[in-house]
């Protein structure tokens, strides 16, 4: 079974999958630019590439906005700052 990447570092998770699509590798993806932090700049390009990466994968795109929205009202709980 893969591991669930999805959510806010132990502070809870989110699917992996959504209708059948897996989009670990896209949390993945947004959780090393989050590691790496920087601007808020920098957190809103993450959040607009996480995005864009799950509507790649085939996430439709109403429930892809919903993730997105989710990480702009509580992503810079788990942005590092820089």
């Amino acid at each position: 079974m893969e591991k669930n990447e999805c959510g806010a570092n132990g502070v809870f998770t989110a699917p992996n999958s959504i209708f059948g699509v897996k989009i670990n590798s896209c949390c993945i993806t947004h959780d090393a630019a989050y590691r790496k932090g920087g601007t808020k700049a920098d957190r809103k390009k993450a959040d607009i590439y996480f995005l864009k990466d799950m509507i790649k994968k085939g996430v439709f795109k109403p429930i892809a906005y919903i993730y997105y929205f989710a990480v702009r009202a509580y992503g810079w709980l788990c942005w590092n700052k820089k």
